[in-house]
């Protein structure tokens, strides 16, 4: 396991310095995230087929990955030939493979109106995006619902105004004008 350390600090280092999550970088080499943790560890190194995408997506050399990961492996130092070493390269493949879309900067038309207020962050939340109409959906099923309980509201209240008046006027019945009591 100490054989791959100097590899799973070059790439923790690069994907700090890059600011990839986890997640992020396995995505774009096409693999799980808990094969780039055990990457980081040193707990195994990465398959020579993900190590060009691996130096590609860290901007780094891949001379130097290879490096990385046939220094900690060191003939000399474990006193064999290379027949001997056994690296274990056991790693999770992605169940999706893809490289995660670029962030393009806010457009200025939008950032308008984010600016705005409520009803433009509303409308914008409605009207942006590859599938809007869930917004329209989402937005219509909120306003009925809205709607439905304000016409609860204003018959709870006439109700009420009702209850009251009811209770009031059980204070007149034992009184009538004239009786002088």
């Amino acid at each position: 396991m100490a054989e791959n350390q100097e590899l799973g600090a070059l790439i923790r280092e690069s994907r700090l310095k890059r600011g990839f999550s986890l997640g992020q970088l396995a995505t774009a080499v096409g693999r799980s995230s808990a094969s780039v943790r055990r990457w980081e560890r040193g707990a195994v190194a990465p398959a020579a087929t993900v190590l060009a995408s691996l130096a590609e997506v860290l901007e780094i050399d891949l001379s130097v990955l290879e490096r990385a990961k046939t220094s900690g492996a060191d003939t000399e130092a474990l006193g064999g030939d290379a027949s001997e070493i056994v690296v274990s390269t056991v790693e999770q493949p992605a169940v999706e493979i893809a490289a995660p879309e670029p962030q393009s900067p806010i457009e200025p038309a939008e950032q308008a109106t984010s600016q705005g207020g409520l009803f433009s962050d509303a409308w914008r939340v409605l009207t942006v995006g590859r599938e809007n109409w869930i917004g329209w959906v989402r937005g219509f099923l909120t306003a009925g619902a809205l709607l439905g309980m304000l016409v609860v509201l204003i018959w709870a209240v006439g109700e009420l105004l009702d209850a009251i008046g009811v209770i009031i006027d059980s204070f007149d019945v034992g009184s009538s004008p004239g009786n002088g009591s």
